[in-house]
């Protein structure tokens, strides 16, 4: 095995004392000779010192060009579970990255808690072994950015929770991603059956010696996702954002096909809003989700992200967008 990547797999038997956040005071070493591309130059980015970590990203996010950038990682993306919530659109403008705009439905913002499972990963075209197969649960807002003619619609990570905590590591070198390692699992029942009505789909996950879960049952069968629709909104952004430390944006984009999508009922969120996500958050997500929908998912690639290089000037310029622009 190549000594990057040997190094890489041994973070996962690394455990920090508060696995809610980085292990501030670990420095990693990575052998000079190391060839894993830019898997080597994400895990070299990373500095932790006990007064300060600073995750260089001259080789994840690059100043945008006309080129699309190369593919980092590629995955199946499958049992999506994604309950969609109402929300002042104030409480999230803290939250909004520099060049982009909230995305509004019909005048109205949204965030959602996704659980879903993350199956034969690989990070740039290398499978990485015990990282392949993986559930995540996460907390999305939605904004959208001129890019030209084009409105690019993507999505901001507020949380993003997984069980291997390598996985978060180089999520937190490449994008600055807020990710969380917290015991974490999926299950579906009956067991071993495909998705359709009956089946039950759920993401437990334990945090400060606390059971958190969201679940929901599937109550008809997968169909195509209507355009204009609500489902169509939340399922069909192809972007993310990130807020740099810098003050400046990455962008990165998401590809795969458009997903198929299945009503649920019975639909739970047990979990600590505020330890995981702000009490900004609590009001909205103690309400019944507008909606809520199981997506078949598919095969996705991620490509490498890009540092936006936003001015003052071009953020006056930004105006609120109609719904005659969607």
């Amino acid at each position: 095995m190549d000594p990057c990547l040997r190094d890489f797999v041994s973070l996962s038997r690394v455990r920090p004392a508060d696995a809610r956040h980085p292990a501030t005071d670990l420095e990693l070493k990575l052998p000079d000779d190391c060839d894993c591309g830019y898997l080597a130059n994400a895990v070299r980015g990373i500095k932790t010192t006990r007064a300060q970590r600073e995750i260089t990203l001259a080789s994840t996010t690059r100043k945008a060009t006309t080129a699309m950038p190369g593919v980092f990682l590629t995955a199946e993306w499958r049992q999506l579970l994604m309950l969609n919530y109402e929300i002042e659109p104030a409480l999230l403008l803290p939250l909004v990255p520099r060049g982009t705009q909230l995305d509004l439905w019909q005048g109205r913002a949204f965030v959602s808690v996704v659980g879903f499972n993350f199956l034969k990963t690989r990070v740039c075209g290398m499978p990485i072994p015990g990282h392949s197969n993986f559930p995540e649960v996460n907390l999305r807002l939605y904004v959208v950015r001129r890019h030209g003619d084009q409105l690019r619609r993507g999505v901001v990570f507020v949380r993003e929770l997984v069980p291997r905590w390598a996985v978060a590591l180089v999520a937190r070198a490449c994008y600055e991603e807020k990710y969380w390692t917290v015991p974490l699992q999926s299950e579906i029942s009956p067991t071993g059956e495909p998705i359709g009505p009956g089946a039950v789909l759920a993401y437990r996950w334990r945090l400060a010696g606390q059971r958190h879960h969201i679940k929901a049952r599937c109550n008809g069968h997968f169909r195509q996702l209507a355009p204009d629709s609500h489902e169509a909104f939340i399922a069909e952004h192809y972007w993310a954002y990130t807020a740099l430390r810098s003050g400046s944006t990455a962008e990165y984009r998401v590809e795969h096909a458009p997903w198929r999508v299945a009503p649920v009922d019975n639909v739970e969120l047990k979990a600590d809003i505020t330890a995981l996500y702000g009490s900004q958050f609590v009001e909205a997500l103690r309400e019944a989700p507008v909606s809520a929908f199981v997506a078949e998912g598919s095969p996705v690639l991620v490509r490498w992200g890009m540092r936006l290089e936003v001015t003052r000037d071009a953020e006056r310029d930004l105006v609120p967008l109609s719904l005659a622009d969607r």
